[in-house]
């Protein structure tokens, strides 16, 4: 591994920590916030790796992120139009820097995240961070992003977390519920 490579994953790495924070955030705007900081280190680490169509995804992860996260300060969400916007922005610079038939995984994550991040529920948005998990840990396979692999483990591990959380909670509420019925 020459040094490109070692900065790359190292930056990895540091993304692979806010990474595991964003599904942890039960509000849309902490969401934001953070899969914004994570994606412009994931953009440097793309960069020093070769991987353009990595690097574009989170381009217009920030843009999305950015816009969105304005949005929902302003106590606006974004409409459809911005969604189409932000898909189409995605997939036309993935096709743009096409490298091999594996960039399709990279149109797939776009399309998932951009759909994922512009719901107004945040269990909406870690659902579809399902599917951006498992397109990306196919193409961090085949371009050797040993980070972005861990990563997206890591990410289905904290959503997965999340929702048991919600399940132990409401389970916690309803036993309270049944408790306060017998008494």
């Amino acid at each position: 591994m020459g040094p490109m490579e070692i900065i790359a994953e190292s930056l990895g790495f540091i993304a692979i920590g806010l990474g595991f924070l964003i599904f942890q955030q039960k509000t849309r705007n902490r969401i934001l916030a953070t899969k914004l900081s994570a994606d412009v280190i994931w953009i440097v680490h793309f960069l020093l790796l070769g991987a353009t169509s990595g690097m574009v995804v989170s381009l217009v992860g920030v843009l999305r992120s950015l816009t969105f996260f304005i949005l929902s300060l302003k106590g606006k969400s974004g409409n459809r139009g911005w969604l189409a916007f932000f898909m189409s922005i995605g997939v036309g610079a993935i096709i743009l820097t096409w490298k091999n038939v594996y960039s399709i995984c990279s149109v797939f994550s776009c399309i998932f995240a951009t759909f994922g991040y512009w719901q107004k529920k945040p269990q909406n948005t870690k659902i579809m961070g399902i599917f951006v998990c498992i397109t990306q840990i196919i193409y961090a396979i085949f371009v050797g992003s040993i980070s972005v692999i861990i990563n997206e483990i890591i990410t289905l591990v904290s959503i997965a977390i999340f929702f048991f959380r919600l399940y132990a909670e409401k389970r916690q509420a309803e036993k309270a519920a049944s408790e306060d019925a017998e008494n």
